[in-house]
């Protein structure tokens, strides 16, 4: 399990824009969070301080978990492991993936939340996880540059198994995902895509 842990820290470097001071802290929480074999903050808390009190490292816990983090490194790191111990295993080839993006929105208070997600499915295994989130700032769709952004680091892991063979990866959208320039961009990476079209979408050809 501590191996697992060193791989992810890497991979959070690698994908994620954390300090130095945040990702120590990370696996410094994971490592204790294993050690008690508990997610009892206090108990983590307690395993973590060393040369500090515990209610320190209490506050620490809280701090951190109170302000919004860059954590795209754990979703890549859960995809990377993933996709590589599937076609170790599995014969198939290519082996079919598919990635559902969608955007959800909703009000807590005052508050609207607006959030762009992408969850990797599985249809042989029938196995599903989220693997990047962005946090739009406002209500409304998402622009082709927010589709980009969280799609990149996926793009850059995945691209190089679908150039080779190995794999072949479809996106799903609802309506919102239709574009041209977003088209471009799977396809230009080699991406396949199902994307549920609009009542009055005109075709190439003319057709609505």
């Amino acid at each position: 399990l501590f191996d697992i842990v060193d791989d992810l820290i890497l991979s959070i470097k690698k994908y994620s824009s954390l300090s130095i001071y945040a990702v120590q802290f990370i696996k410094d929480f994971l490592g204790a969070m294993m050690l008690v074999n508990s997610i009892n903050l206090m108990k983590i808390a307690t395993a973590m301080a060393k040369n500090t009190k515990k209610e320190s490292e209490y506050r620490k816990i809280q701090r951190f978990f109170s302000k919004k983090k860059d954590l795209s490194g754990i979703g890549i790191f859960c995809l990377e492991r993933y996709v590589k111990e599937v076609l170790k295993s599995e014969r198939k080839r290519p082996y079919e993936f598919y990635l559902l993006i969608d955007r959800v929105e909703w009000v807590l208070g005052q508050k609207v939340h607006n959030s762009l997600f992408v969850t990797l499915y599985d249809p042989i295994r029938d196995v599903s996880f989220p693997i990047q989130v962005k946090d739009l700032g406002s209500k409304g769709n998402s622009s082709t540059e927010n589709r980009k952004e969280v799609m990149d680091k996926v793009v850059r892991l995945l691209r190089p198994m679908i150039e080779s063979g190995e794999i072949k990866v479809t996106v799903l959208g609802d309506r919102e995902f239709i574009g041209e320039a977003w088209e471009e961009y799977l396809g230009l990476n080699h991406f396949d895509y199902i994307l549920r079209l609009r009542r009055n979408y005109v075709l190439p050809d003319g057709r609505v």
